[in-house]
């Protein structure tokens, strides 16, 4: 809809039709507008978000031990066994994590004139790998530095903006906070979703299962030691991508319980779309 006041006159006209007539004025409106909608839905939460910022911080804070040894520990690898994390998430990904065998099951298929017809193979589940996040390049403790900083910023009020507002420092100082403190909000939430994830690839069971995959002739390791001892990880691999060796130590909080979260803490309507 667009209103001409010297013609005293409202016409009505598609967005595709509106932006062929009017060019650039259209344009600048339809950011305007959108800039608009966003600071209305930022203010409709606001409220909410601040309620819950105390807790989400605690939940940040109390995370922070748990992100530094999931942390450490890629980065201790990555530097120790330079290459073996990226082939291995190329693999990873190529089925899965599933760990499959083909198998021969001695049986041979019947043809119609009763001969014994081709061989029966028959493919075994021997499990499926867990904790595929940690081979991501994500650095957890620094998401969760990142985003207590921007969680300080939640205990100040925003400003007061309206419509008619022709300066547009107010709109841009809400549109920019508003959006670093919810971010940070679902990024506190998504990170120890990752945690919870990523430090399941060093547990003794996957760490097991990755060494029975070593030993199917069909994968791609000539020989896979991966192991867990105590507080130390050991890694001795040799495949077409070369030999790796890694030894290092593991902190104690790595699979200790993660902190618990209220499911309703994050379920304020409208924070997804904020």
């Amino acid at each position: 809809m667009a209103y001409l006041p010297l013609e005293r006159i409202v016409i009505f006209m598609g967005h595709e039709c509106a932006r062929r007539h009017m060019g650039e004025e259209y344009v600048v409106a339809e950011a305007r507008f959108r800039q608009e909608a966003k600071v209305r839905s930022t203010l409709a939460i606001w409220a909410d978000v601040q309620m819950i910022v105390p807790k989400v911080r605690e939940l940040a804070t109390a995370l922070m031990p748990f992100a530094a040894g999931v942390e450490a520990a890629k980065l201790s690898l990555a530097k120790e066994a330079a290459g073996f994390l990226t082939f291995l998430r190329d693999e990873f990904l190529s089925n899965g994590g599933r760990i499959t065998e083909v198998v021969d099951t001695g049986l041979r298929e019947q043809t119609r004139s009763g001969r014994r017809g081709k061989k029966v193979f028959d493919t075994v589940q021997h499990g499926t790998l867990v904790g595929g996040a940690f081979l991501d390049p994500v650095r957890p403790a620094a998401q969760l530095r990142r985003a207590l900083r921007h969680l300080i910023d939640a205990d100040q009020p925003l400003p007061v903006w309206k419509a008619s507002d022709e300066d547009t420092g107010r709109l841009e100082d809400i549109l920019q906070r508003g959006r670093e403190v919810i971010q940070a909000v679902k990024q506190v939430k998504a990170t120890r979703d990752y945690i919870a994830d990523a430090r399941l690839f060093l547990h003794e069971n996957n760490l097991s299962l990755f060494e029975k995959w070593g030993e199917l002739s069909s994968s791609p390791f000539q020989r896979l030691s991966f192991k867990r001892k105590g507080s130390w990880i050991f890694l001795d691999s040799a495949s077409f991508h070369g030999h790796h060796k890694a030894a290092f130590r593991v902190s104690d909080d790595l699979f200790k319980p993660l902190p618990e979260v209220n499911a309703r803490l994050f379920a304020i309507k409208g924070l997804g779309n904020a």
